[in-house]
């Protein structure tokens, strides 16, 4: 009876272990990443003064931590879109900080961005 309760003990404690260890680095490979970036960007939506929410993590179902207007220069941060083919940008989540008060940082899918080509901009 005290070998099992000091196996099971064990087997825990390295299970635990593996938990601590093993988990974060798997989960962080399962995890889209994002690319660091920094851009000029302008908000579009469907109409004038339409507003655009800014989404708390990359996922239309999350709670909204505030509001862009069709229009507002935003900067984009960070850009996951590593799982979508090139041609599909729209549907990338773009980490944006608006770049007028109150600077509310959130994230947006790309069919509500406008972000100037790098050949477009040095012209």
């Amino acid at each position: 009876m005290v070998i099992s309760r000091n196996l099971s003990s064990i087997l825990v404690a390295a299970l635990l272990t593996a938990f601590v260890f093993v988990s974060p680095v798997s989960l962080a490979l399962s995890l889209p990443t994002g690319q660091p970036i920094e851009k000029t960007a302008t908000l579009i939506g469907p109409k004038e003064n339409s507003p655009i929410p800014l989404y708390l993590r990359p996922a239309a179902n999350q709670p909204n931590v505030g509001y862009g207007v069709n229009g507002s220069p935003v900067t984009v941060t960070e850009q996951i879109s590593g799982y979508l083919p090139e041609a599909d940008q729209n549907s990338a989540w773009n980490h944006i900080r608006l770049d007028s008060p109150p600077y509310t940082e959130g994230w947006v899918q790309g069919r509500f961005l406008s972000i100037p080509d790098a050949e477009t901009a040095s012209e």
